[in-house]
C-alpha cells in the first residue's frame, strides 16, 4: 500500500501528474488535478502509437526522449529479427 501525500489516505494506486510530478490518489484527483481524466490512462504501448501515428501526447521532454530511445530499440529489435 501507498501513502497518497493529500490527504494520507492508504491506497494501492498513486497517480503521477507528469506535468509537475504530483502524486495524488484517485479521492484527490478532481482537487488536486481538475483537469486529470480518471479513464484516460495512456500507457507506454499507446503513446508509442500516438508517436507512429505522427500524435504529440503532449509529455514532458524528458519523457518524450524515454520514448524515442525505447521505440528506437524496439524498432532495430524488428528489423535484426527481418533481417535473419
Amino acid at each position: 500500500m501507498k501513502t497518497c501525500p493529500t490527504c494520507n489516505s492508504q491506497v494501492a494506486v498513486l497517480i503521477v501528474n507528469v506535468q509537475n510530478g504530483q502524486h495524488f490518489c484517485h479521492h484527490c484527483a478532481s482537487a488536486v488535478c481538475p483537469t486529470f481524466l480518471p479513464n484516460l490512462v495512456l500507457t507506454a504501448q499507446d503513446v508509442r502509437f500516438m508517436l507512429d501515428c505522427g500524435i504529440d501526447p503532449q509529455l514532458p521532454a524528458v519523457l518524450m526522449d524515454v520514448v524515442k530511445a525505447e521505440l528506437i530499440a524496439l524498432q532495430t529489435s524488428k528489423y535484426q529479427q527481418q533481417s535473419v
